[in-house]
């Protein structure tokens, strides 16, 4: 009975551990970015439309969906969190002005903003 529940205990210790690591990331990492639940993102830190309006885009983030993009630099902010600043693998621009966005990894990942 003891070494059943020692098994068990090793298992689980595992499998987090297993996905404390795929959770973190490194510069040079690829990830693509996916359609948004709602109208906007709430992990990956695009531009809000006003901003675009000012400039001329029509703010279209479904047309995102898709575009794969390659960590430029990772960071901690203040509440421990780890952030990211994407860039685009085909070096074009995000709504013809932004070449880089930063994004909260983990967060991302979770809501599947963003997948490996």
């Amino acid at each position: 009975m003891k070494q059943g529940i020692i098994l068990l205990f090793l298992l689980l210790g595992c499998i987090y551990g297993i996905q404390a690591q795929d959770s973190t990331v490194n510069v040079g990492d690829e990830f693509t970015i996916q359609q948004p639940e709602g109208n906007q993102f709430n992990h990956l830190d695009f531009p809000r439309p006003n901003f675009l309006i000012k400039k001329g885009i029509l703010p279209d983030y479904k047309s995102l969906a898709g575009i794969r993009v390659v960590v430029a630099d990772v960071s901690t902010d203040k509440e421990g969190h780890q952030v990211a600043t994407l860039q685009p693998v085909n070096r074009k621009q995000y709504f013809r002005h932004y070449r880089e966005v930063t994004a909260h990894v983990g967060e991302a990942l979770q809501s599947g903003e963003l997948s490996r």
